[in-house]
């Protein structure tokens, strides 16, 4: 089933995966993953929990985003809380079960950046290549395949595509930004973290209201669901730039 948001069709992966596993499949099938942006438009359109009585109601089947965590298709990298991000960030992250070091080499205008996010969106080049590239530390080559991706301990993600920065005001709560009314809160681990951001709602301490979060953390095996657009809204968009 597909959703309509900002003229795109979307679908979500049934499946869950952890963030390496979301970039690395998705570079395969050449599939773009909905940045964080998009996710945004509309905000409670798409991300409503109904809540009532403490407890989220059932959702329609129709609302296929809404209430779920989902992993976006805008990847980050933050340093150590109150630390500069450094020339190099190492985190971890669970690919089919075998534990990755994951490698982020920080350029240098970038390296003393405090609490600030290096984001970059998942997209493809007109060829075809995936501007967020993953390669083998220890080899150099690239990872284009689940084999080349299995014989890897060591995977160096890069950001080849436009980056833009988050300048965090609270790693635990700090607003992020605010869509048709509604306060969406960031979260971002204090270790330096490495990944997709993740979008989930949550309840406020009264358990009257919720708002929604964006997160960036340290979460090795952490899976959720990905929104991925559908194969004909990227045809549309390519007949539009036609």
């Amino acid at each position: 089933m597909s959703v309509l948001v900002a003229n795109r069709k979307i679908d979500v992966v049934p499946s869950k995966y952890t963030w390496l596993e979301a970039i690395h499949r998705n570079n395969m099938a050449h599939k773009v993953m909905v940045p964080n942006s998009v996710l945004s438009i509309n905000g409670p359109p798409l991300y409503q929990s109904y809540p009532g009585g403490g407890r989220l109601n059932p959702l329609p089947p129709d609302k296929i985003l809404d209430g779920r965590g989902l992993y976006s298709g805008t990847a980050g990298v933050i340093g150590y809380k109150d630390k500069p991000l450094g020339k190099r960030v190492e985190t971890e992250c669970d690919y089919e079960g075998q534990r990755k070091t994951t490698i982020f080499e920080v350029n240098e205008e970038q390296a003393g950046l405090i609490d600030t996010a290096v984001l970059c969106d998942h997209v493809f080049a007109s060829d075809g290549t995936p501007l967020i590239p993953l390669s083998n530390a220890k080899s150099g080559e690239p990872i284009r395949t689940h084999e080349e991706m299995l014989a890897a301990s060591e995977v160096i993600v890069k950001f080849n595509s436009n980056t833009y920065l988050y300048q965090t005001q609270n790693r635990n709560g700090g607003l992020f930004e605010k869509v048709g009314g509604v306060i969406i809160k960031g979260y971002i681990s204090t270790p330096a973290a490495l990944g997709l951001v993740a979008r989930l709602h949550c309840y406020s301490d009264t358990l009257e209201s919720y708002f929604y979060a964006f997160f960036l953390a340290n979460w090795p095996s952490r899976a959720l669901e990905v929104a991925v657009e559908a194969a004909e809204s990227r045809t549309l968009k390519s007949e539009q730039s036609a």
